[in-house]
């Protein structure tokens, strides 16, 4: 049953706002209709859905929802949401976390009634999972929430250490990284640290010269950048097709080249040999191409 209840009686605590910004959309709607969906309220008024209207709107009473049952308020305003707006994956981790520390729903209610609402990953331990990434440095979190970032990429980051996860973000901030930036640098990097003994910020310091990819690329695929680039010496000079991944845990070499001058069909030959006979070359290329 829709009331409406006084604007200065409402409770406002945004510890359990869910979004974590204001849908300024709403304004615009709000300065020229009013309030049209309800907020909704516990039964002391503290509100737990509409902070967006109930910020944007100047009127004295707003039309709410009044519930007594805590349980069923909060599932309410996430089934509501996910209907109209689906929360992003750090929403759906925060939705999880207010119902364990603030609603004190047991954890077999939030694995089997919860999750089904906020349509998880399957791969992910929903309540583990969920409350781990708010062990991430401040910075980083807010970073990759803004990112839009599923929760398994800031579950990768949980286990590097605060300093690193510090670094980590002022270094993909200042770069204006795009997510998926993000996740190709901090994957090369973290092969890199464990090839080369080198630190986050070695690496960083070690390609500050450089175009940063190019230069992570060679410090993880050392020999096969080197091929690489033998081979593309050969090869660029005649029509065809010639792929050089930029991401190679994501891509494939291939090309598709006619090949006229003698020495130039020697030289490839002996690059390809020189693929084939490197194991660590040849094994990263079957994983993700095949024996072709």
């Amino acid at each position: 049953m829709i009331q409406y209840i006084e604007k200065a009686k409402i409770k406002t605590d945004y510890n359990l706002k869910i979004r974590n910004e204001f849908n300024t959309s709403i304004a615009k709607s709000i300065r020229e209709d009013g309030v049209l969906s309800p907020l909704i309220l516990l039964a002391d008024f503290t509100l737990i859905d509409g902070f967006s209207r109930f910020n944007f709107s100047k009127a004295e009473k707003l039309p709410a929802v009044v519930l007594e049952d805590r349980k069923k308020a909060f599932f309410t305003s996430v089934q509501l949401n996910m209907l109209s707006n689906p929360y992003s994956e750090f929403e759906k981790a925060r939705a999880v976390k207010l119902a364990v520390e603030y609603f004190k729903i047991k954890e077999e209610i939030v694995v089997k009634e919860l999750n089904p609402l906020l349509k998880f990953s399957k791969k992910l331990s929903v309540l583990k999972d969920c409350l781990n990434i708010f062990k991430l440095d401040k910075g980083l979190f807010n970073l990759l929430e803004s990112k839009k970032s599923p929760i398994s990429f800031a579950l990768l980051l949980t286990r590097e250490d605060r300093a690193d996860q510090k670094l980590l973000a002022d270094f993909f901030k200042e770069k204006r990284f795009s997510l998926s930036r993000m996740q190709i640098a901090y994957d090369l990097m973290y092969y890199i640290r464990k090839r080369e003994s080198l630190d986050f910020a070695k690496i960083i310091e070690k390609c500050q010269n450089e175009d940063f990819f190019s230069c992570l690329e060679r410090l993880r695929f050392p020999k096969f950048t080197e091929l690489k680039g033998d081979l593309n010496s050969i090869l660029s000079r005649y029509p065809g097709y010639i792929n050089f991944p930029r991401d190679f845990e994501a891509g494939f070499l291939s090309f598709s080249v006619k090949i006229k001058g003698k020495d130039d069909v020697e030289k490839a030959q002996q690059v390809l040999k020189s693929i084939k006979n490197d194991n660590e070359i040849w094994d990263f290329l079957r994983k993700i191409k095949g024996n072709d």
